[in-house]
């Protein structure tokens, strides 16, 4: 139930007491403040002009304590020059008779046999003059001085006298010196000073004597009351080389003696400002009134809209479940009599037919095949816009995923006659984590778009790892397919990738297709992390590239072949190079040649192959003699292997019975192993014999085929005529409960979509009659037109071993029921896993 607005701005009303003290403090602390700065001015204006009172009489001392020093340093000249001494005494008195403040002059000279004979009175009273030791002293304090150094001084007082000494050397003679003495009483007088004021000269010196007080005139005590505010304070120092003479003047001062006009001034503004904050708090009360009667307007508004939403949220999952639902029936519906059509086709393939039937059967296999790779592609669409594609994370080999793609594309590459070449680095790792599926569905895409477009020369897959240095990235897989087709146009190098675009998209158009096998790997690309995008390269052709960050598992091992030599004979310049790299990886001494006469030079006395593999292209000529040829230059007999383009022809088997081994272009990493292993078997010699005979009654297994349409059922029939299994049919969920009541069966399998009781709720049934009967679970494996994988997971919910997608191949279901057969306890998750890939990588392809 919604709550009327009123009732919630009741609850929300703003405190209003608490804005109001608020900005009284903030007023008054504003008042108070500009009181303190205009009580500082008005002090200040006071200490500066009493500064400016001042001046004069610091001025005034300033000069007369320069004066005396330079007279000093006159009376220094004139004892290095040689004066007598009467006429020194003379000129002293002179001075001391213009200069009150000064008091005497005393000379200090070592006598005749060089003995220092004290102090030499030149002027003034003769008595209290330092020491001889005193003066020592002072001179040891300043050794490099030849300017004026303070030698003594009072403690404080009136009356007192300074004695400033400078030591005049002479040669051979170190403790001349003339020696000043100064009134301290008179040094002030005939400066003007002010009434009333308290003066205080120091005396600051480098050496010994340190800081000093020559004259200390404190103010009246009525100045120096608890309440009167301090004295003003002004001081100047007088500087010299070795000493300062500091003035320093005091005068006391009341408030009655400030300008009361900047007080004023500030205690208005500050009022004024109080009466400011006021008037805010009260704007501020009736804002918050205002916003939360409108809060509480759009809270309700918000709660109508969420309702609202709620429910248009509901609709729009029962539309994604109904889509779901739609698409799920659209891809039984149509893969059900699609798998009627393929297979019937494949089974036609292997009967007695004319060359006009066959190709009218080929025909009907390649539109059915290009409907089926729509149907995927359509589907992976809509799981993308529906955000239901569910990525894994497993643990595979890259190497495998990538070499598994080629092969998928021999056939393809082969009936177009142009060459499929792997280039595949060293530096791939033997395992990786991420999603093999969906890699080798981008792979996929990206070869049979360029084998589509090209019609003569090469297609090279191109993969490396490029390791992530010092950074916390993952390392990052770089693949590229390269072709000489066509080409993409330089400004359709990224509408490529568009739905439903093509490079040529005019009615016109040569080669057919959706446009959404590119748009959809890129999609997948980047939800996997990785990116792709396509370039032209400067010989011609089309290059789509990819990279794809993946977390290594193993790094990639070193293998070693012991230096076996190979001699390796291919017309083809990328596949030769692909294929030397690839044995030269693991570790074979590889000489190359482009025919038999180039391969022949390579074969001497010292160098001989052990292993000889030939690579054919679709036309070229029987090599069987030219093999025998190579084999004979040889002290000893070579390993033979010949690189066929397709298993087709004859000469497969003419090569067998030759002893020379079969193998398909381009090579897998596990058959250049084996062929470099002595004594190893024929890698690729399963796929040149035929399929296994019938096995006798004795080891002939039941089989239950659940299915409720009559032509899909027939085609199962077909594809195991011959075999050791004996099918018993059941067309709906309830016979096939009622036959596994009544019989046991090695193996079921059961169709998802039928009439009466589906396969979900027919296999929960048989495990509920297995576990009551307490027999052994028979396998029961799922024959499913859904590619959804939310589909996938409800099939092995309902207690299935495994599931095989629609359309069936013959030998994906030959090649599933064999594993059966050679280990019934094999764990059956594992099992229904790699029939499903193989009918995955078949239904993408």
């Amino acid at each position: 139930m919604l709550t009327p607005p009123g009732d919630v701005l009741k609850d929300r009303s703003p405190p209003v007491a608490l804005y109001y003290a608020t900005a009284l403090f903030l007023g008054l602390a504003f008042t108070l403040s500009l009181l303190v700065l205009a009580w500082n001015a008005a002090q200040g204006e006071q200490a500066r002009a009493f500064a400016r009172e001042t001046l004069a009489p610091q001025e005034r001392l300033g000069n007369r304590l320069r004066e005396l020093d330079r007279q000093l340093g006159q009376f220094i000249t004139l004892v290095q020059q040689g004066i007598p001494s009467a006429v020194l005494a003379r000129l002293c008195e002179q001075a001391r008779t213009r200069e009150p403040a000064l008091d005497g002059f005393a000379l200090v000279a070592p006598d005749a046999g060089g003995n220092a004979n004290g102090s030499q009175n030149l002027c003034g009273a003769a008595h209290d003059w330092p020491t001889r030791e005193a003066l020592l002293g002072a001179v040891a304090a300043f050794p490099e001085s030849q300017d004026a150094f303070p030698l003594r001084a009072p403690s404080g007082g009136e009356g007192h006298q300074l004695v400033l000494a400078q030591h005049c050397p002479m040669p051979g003679s170190v403790e001349r010196a003339l020696m000043m003495r100064i009134k301290g009483t008179a040094l002030l007088q005939g400066v003007p000073l002010p009434p009333g004021l308290g003066v205080r000269l120091e005396i600051e010196s480098r050496g010994p004597l340190g800081r000093v007080t020559l004259l200390a005139r404190e103010l009246p005590a009525r100045a120096r009351a608890p309440w009167a505010p301090s004295p003003l304070v002004n001081s100047r120092l007088s500087e010299f080389t070795n000493y300062a003479v500091r003035l320093e003047l005091s005068r006391a001062w009341t408030p009655a003696q400030l300008d009361f006009g900047m007080l004023a001034s500030a205690a208005i503004l500050g009022l004024g400002v109080t009466l400011l904050m006021l008037a805010l708090a009260r704007a501020r009360e009736l804002r918050i009134r205002e916003l939360a009667l409108r809060n509480a307007v759009i809270e309700v508004q918000v709660a109508q809209q969420t309702q609202e939403l709620a429910a248009a949220r509901d609709e729009a999952l029962v539309a994604a479940r109904a889509k779901s639902d739609f698409l799920a029936r659209m891809s039984h519906e149509i893969r059900t009599p699609l798998n009627a059509i393929l297979g019937s086709m494949e089974a036609l393939m292997d009967t007695q037919t004319t060359p006009a039937q066959s190709h009218l059967i080929r025909m009907c296999e390649r539109a059915g095949q290009g409907l089926l790779v729509l149907i995927n592609d359509v589907l992976d669409l809509a799981k993308i816009e529906a955000g239901q594609l569910l990525l894994e994370k497993v643990e595979f080999s890259p190497r495998d995923v990538l070499e598994e793609a080629a092969v998928m594309h021999t056939l393809a590459a082969a009936g177009k006659g142009i060459e499929l070449v792997t280039d595949l680095s060293a530096s791939l790792p033997e395992a990786c984590q991420g999603d093999p599926v969906r890699l080798r569905q981008v792979l996929l895409n990206l070869l049979g778009n360029a084998i589509k477009f090209t019609h003569e020369g090469e297609v090279v897959l191109k993969a490396w790892m490029e390791e992530a240095s010092g950074t916390p990235e993952l390392p990052v897989l770089h693949f590229e397919v390269r072709d000489t087709g066509i080409g993409i146009p330089p400004e359709k190098l990224e509408s490529v990738f568009e739905r439903f675009a093509q490079a040529d998209s005019s009615t016109t158009r040569r080669y057919g297709g959706t446009g959404l096998g590119l748009a959809i790997s890129r999609e997948l690309m980047e939800g996997m992390g990785g990116r792709l995008w396509a370039e032209n390269p400067a010989q011609g052709g089309c290059c789509l590239k990819g990279s794809l960050p993946l977390q290594a598992m193993t790094r990639a091992q070193g293998w070693a072949a012991s230096g076996r030599r190979v001699l390796l004979v291919e017309a083809g310049t990328s596949q030769r190079e692909s294929m030397k790299r690839a044995l030269e990886s693991l570790g074979a001494d590889v000489r190359v040649g482009a025919d038999d006469v180039s391969a022949a030079g390579q074969i001497s006395a010292s160098w001989h192959p052990a292993l000889i593999v030939w690579g054919l292209k679709h036309d070229a000529t029987d090599p069987l003699t030219a093999l025998d040829t190579l084999a004979r230059g040889c002290p000893a007999p070579p390993r033979l292997v010949v690189l066929l383009p397709a298993l087709s022809g004859d000469l497969p088997a003419r090569c067998a019975a030759a002893g020379v081994e079969v193998g398909i272009k381009p090579p897998r990493r596990e058959s250049l192993l084996s062929w470099l292993e002595a004594g190893a078997t024929m890698p690729d010699a399963a796929t040149l014999l035929p399929p296994p005979a019938a096995r006798p009654a004795s080891a002939r297994r039941s089989l239950l085929l659940v299915e409720d349409n009559d032509d899909n059922r027939q085609l199962v029939h077909v594809f195991l005529r011959g075999q050791c299994w004996d099918i018993t049919d059941a067309v709906d969920g309830l016979e096939a409960v009622r036959l596994c009541t009544e019989h046991s069966f090695d193996l079921v399998l059961m169709d998802i979509q039928m009439p009466r009781m589906d396969g979900h709720a027919a296999t929960h049934e048989i495990r509920q009659l297995e576990r009551a009967s307490g027999r052994p679970p028979a396998r029961i494996i799922a024959l499913t037109a859904h590619a959804l994988p939310e589909e996938h997971e409800r099939i092995l919910i309902a207690g299935c071993d495994g599931y095989l997608t629609k359309p069936l191949k013959k030998k994906t279901l030959l090649d599933f029921l064999a594993a059966e057969l050679t280990n019934l306890r094999m764990d059956p998750t594992s099992l229904a896993k790699d029939a499903t890939v193989q009918a995955d990588i078949l239904g993408h392809g």
